[in-house]
């Protein structure tokens, strides 16, 4: 996990420096993480895509605070070319922002105002930067999770779907892990 909060150029030629050290060692494949990379909000539509497509290849990772103000992060565009994006916040309080909550689905709301249309799909889609890339349903709506075998580490929120907890940042209920109840509870 590499933390990178430049936005200048110098930022840029370091993320690419990361990526090009991937590709010529192949023991460092799926193994970085950038965190923040705020460098990436100052690149164009096509070079988010150049960069996407070799850090998808290279399975590098993002890790965002989703930020707010002049920082327009390609968060959505990255996740869409395959690169897996992360949030998360420095601790429950956040020493870089007076904002938040340390709630991950406070992040995927966030998300999806930033850089979503507000749809049902769109909205249920978001709910991937809150667990992890664990979604219920496939793109073709069929149901991908869970699965017998999974591990049963989940949480429970008082919502109708996966849009409304997103949109709403429903109160959860429950939260299970290893198949466990560790905190909550499911009574009617």
């Amino acid at each position: 996990d590499i933390h990178l909060h430049e936005t200048t150029p110098a930022g840029v030629a370091a993320i690419n420096y990361m990526v090009e050290t991937v590709e010529k060692t192949p023991q460092l494949k799926g193994k970085l993480t950038i965190s923040h990379a705020f460098a990436l909000a100052t690149l164009n539509e096509q070079q988010v895509d150049e960069l996407a497509h070799r850090m998808a290849a290279q399975r590098i990772s993002i890790a965002s605070t989703v930020p707010i103000g002049t920082l327009h992060m390609p968060l959505k565009q990255l996740h869409d070319k395959g690169v897996k994006v992360m949030t998360g916040t420095d601790s429950v309080i956040d020493h870089w922002s007076p904002y938040g909550l340390g709630d991950m689905l406070e992040k995927a709301n966030l998300y999806a105002q930033l850089y979503i249309r507000p749809n049902e799909q769109n909205l249920s889609r978001s709910l991937f930067l809150a667990t992890g890339d664990v979604l219920p349903l496939n793109e073709k709506g069929e149901r991908v999770w869970p699965k017998a075998q999974d591990d049963a580490s989940f949480v429970l929120v008082d919502a109708s779907c996966s849009a409304e907890a997103v949109a709403r940042i429903s109160p959860r209920t429950a939260t299970f892990h290893k198949g466990q109840l560790v905190w909550g509870s499911v009574a009617g």
